[in-house]
């Protein structure tokens, strides 16, 4: 099933050559029924789907979703809205500093799918690394895993510069000891955006992401 429609795509593009409160204001029923009814009812969708294979995320599919409305107070950008519409599945809603969890967000009529867990505190970071330190092994299987690559091949992280002091007892874990964040990520076309079956295709994309999952939570437990 697709909610995403033409339309929708159509407008993220003008509010990007328009990013201003009274151009979105003049246009706000556009919004609300071409891409926020439409996002909302993918969001249910996918939520409904990894449900299945993950049921301690948040029963409440609305708690996983973005506001469209940027964060400017600290930003040197002033634009008032993202041209982009996100969601983050987790045991907390879209937390995506404290919970493990999934990913996705629909951009320039292409998806960006992701899992893991991003930029956490360090005491939340130690403990992955940790745990890669003890069961290095078993980590190293999940990520080798030929349909985990197909499908996720690369990490997204920042790295820190030099190994961390608290973490150097841990640095046999190799590349790992300088990651910020654990995230893998990939991302789908225009025509698998545009597909009959772009939740299934999110939903079981997101699946294969289910071994790493458990093991960044189980580093937090």
């Amino acid at each position: 099933m697709n909610p995403i429609k033409p339309a929708f795509h159509d407008f993220l593009n003008d509010l990007s050559n328009n990013n201003k409160k009274d151009w979105f204001d003049l246009n706000r029923k556009n919004y609300e029924l071409n891409v926020k009814k439409p996002f909302e009812d993918l969001v249910e969708i996918v939520h409904s789907g990894i449900k299945e294979f993950d049921p301690i995320i948040d029963e409440q599919w609305k708690k996983s979703i973005f506001r469209i409305n940027r964060d400017i107070r600290f930003s040197p950008d002033k634009t008032p809205y993202k041209t982009s519409r996100s969601a983050y599945f987790s045991p907390s809603g879209k937390n995506a500093k404290i919970d493990v969890g999934y990913y996705f967000s629909i951009e320039n009529r292409q998806c960006t799918l992701g899992a893991g867990i991003y930029n956490p505190d360090t005491e939340t970071l130690n403990k992955i690394k940790q745990e890669i330190y003890y069961h290095l092994e078993e980590f190293q299987n999940i990520l080798k895993d030929k349909a985990f690559q197909k499908q996720f091949p690369t990490f997204y992280t920042e790295r820190f510069k030099t190994i961390p002091p608290k973490v150097k007892a841990y640095e046999s874990i190799g590349d790992f000891i300088y990651y910020k964040s654990f995230i893998v990520t990939t991302s789908l076309n225009e025509k698998q955006v545009a597909s009959d079956n772009f939740s299934d295709t999110i939903i079981s994309a997101l699946h294969h992401t289910l071994p790493l999952v458990k093991f960044l939570r189980n580093a937090l437990d």
